[in-house]
Formats: C-alpha cells, structure tokens, sequence
C-alpha cells in the first residue's frame, strides 16, 4: 500500500519544487528544483568526477528515487501502512 502512497508523495514533492521560488545567486527568483541541482549536485559531480550534465541529472534521478526508498523503509519497519 505505501508504493501508491509514496508514488503520489514523490509526484507532489516534485511538483512543489517546481512551484517554490527562491532567491538565486544573482538576486533573481528560481526553482526549488533549480536551486538544489545547482548548490547541491553539481559542485559534488562537475569538480571532483568532471561528470558532464546528463551524469549530473542522472544522479538527481538517483538521489530522488533513493530518498523515497529510505522512507518506505523507514515506514515499513515502524509498521506505517497508509492505504488509499
């Protein structure tokens, strides 16, 4: 039951990064999304493994997916079964 509940948590978390705006580094508004891709992934993939942008995007994939295993395990060992 929590594969429906985490696959409609994801589609909204998502989609709220897309909606939240925050101050760029040159005072203009971007995405969550944006944000977090650009203080986040790339100064750990483009230095230290020259990882081009689709390796980059690839690890966001990762790191996204990996996110939401971690709390359906977390979930699943406290017992947490949300049913829809």
């Amino acid at each position: 039951m929590n594969a429906i509940t985490l696959f409609v948590f994801s589609g909204l978390v998502g989609r709220l990064t897309l909606l939240i705006k925050v101050p760029g580094t040159d005072g203009k508004k971007i995405y969550l999304k944006t944000w977090l891709y650009e203080h986040l992934l790339v100064p750990l993939t483009h230095a230290p493994i020259n990882a081009s942008p689709y390796t980059t995007s690839l690890f966001w994939a990762i790191g996204f997916a990996a996110t939401f295993l971690l709390i359906a395990t977390w979930m699943y060992r406290r017992r947490i079964f949300l049913k829809v």
